[in-house]
């Protein structure tokens, strides 16, 4: 009987177990409670303070994205509100003929400033700095481009020169065109380029080439000369010429007053920024803060304290 206790045997659970002794363990009961931690900031949704029933209850969102949606519509139509008035922002519509909506797919300008052969143009002029004086010919350089630039187009291409010797020649070149007619814009464009590197004699040449072609100056192309007498301190040229324009009754911009006073401050000569200022104020010509700052350091300097403090 002994040899028959095996593993097997042993493992049977019995029919009827041994009591078990109770357990001396104590059960430990959680209480839960609805109250707000008193301590915790408040997500207001405190059930002791319901919140009243509206008159007209809101329908439930159906998607989980309609309020972020709504939210979108709102802010969308506060920025249509903001854009009223100065600050409207509107698309900017360009009205044109057949003829030239059709020259303007042409040209292949996609959003650009210039058309496709007008930018060559420009590289084509532009690339001609890298050779010396007299290394070149204009009319060979730019003997693809005769007949199809119009007169705008070749200002532009003059306009987007960096190099005076280029635009001098391009400006030569431009006259012998069909499309070309005198202009006091293209003049004022080369005075400006030959100002810039202080090419003075050819910027009064040029001036003098406007008046016998019969172009009247405006105040940009005498503003141009000004200011490129006062870049170069050539202060009694430029007192010359602006008493020539205040003959001819031309009003200057208050930016070329600010470039001739400040030019001249800066060679202490605080007499002669008094007497444009004055006259500048005769032509009731707006003046702003930098006008202000230099005419009153000058005034001082002169010894008008009251003048001074009166323009303060």
């Amino acid at each position: 009987m002994d040899s028959l206790k095996s593993s097997f045997l042993l493992s049977i659970t019995p029919l009827f177990p041994s009591p078990q002794p109770p357990s001396t363990k104590h059960k430990i009961t959680i209480h839960s409670s609805v109250t707000p931690d008193p301590w915790s900031l408040s997500d207001g949704n405190d059930p002791s303070k319901p919140k009243p029933r509206s008159k007209n209850p809101k329908n439930p969102l159906s998607d989980d994205n309609a309020r972020r949606i709504i939210k979108a519509k709102a802010k969308y139509l506060s920025q249509l509100r903001k854009n009223q008035g100065p600050r409207v922002q509107t698309p900017r519509w360009i009205k044109r003929s057949p003829e030239q909506m059709v020259r303007y797919l042409q040209d292949d300008r996609n959003g650009r400033l210039y058309g496709s052969h007008v930018v060559a143009a420009i590289r084509h002029v532009r690339a001609l700095a890298e050779k010396g004086e007299g290394g070149y010919d204009m009319r060979q350089v730019m003997a693809s481009f005769v007949g199809k630039l119009s007169y705008r187009e070749m200002c532009a291409v003059l306009k987007e020169q960096k190099g005076w010797r280029q635009a001098r020649d391009f400006f030569a070149w431009m006259k012998l065109q069909l499309s070309y007619r005198p202009s006091v814009i293209v003049y004022t464009i080369v005075l400006r380029i030959y100002g810039q590197v202080g090419k003075i004699k050819l910027a009064e040449e040029t001036f003098l080439e406007m008046l016998e072609a019969g172009c009247e100056p405006d105040e940009v192309a005498c503003g141009t000369m000004l200011c490129t007498y006062a870049r170069w301190g050539r202060h009694k040229a430029m007192l010359s010429f602006f008493s020539a324009v205040q003959e001819r009754g031309i009003t200057l911009s208050v930016s070329v007053f600010n470039f001739m006073m400040s030019s001249l401050q800066k060679k202490s000569l605080h007499g002669k920024v008094v007497e444009i200022w004055r006259q500048m104020v005769d032509k009731r010509v707006a003046p702003n803060s930098f006008t202000y700052t230099v005419v009153i350091s000058s005034l001082v300097k002169e010894g008008l304290h009251e003048e001074a403090f009166r323009t303060f």
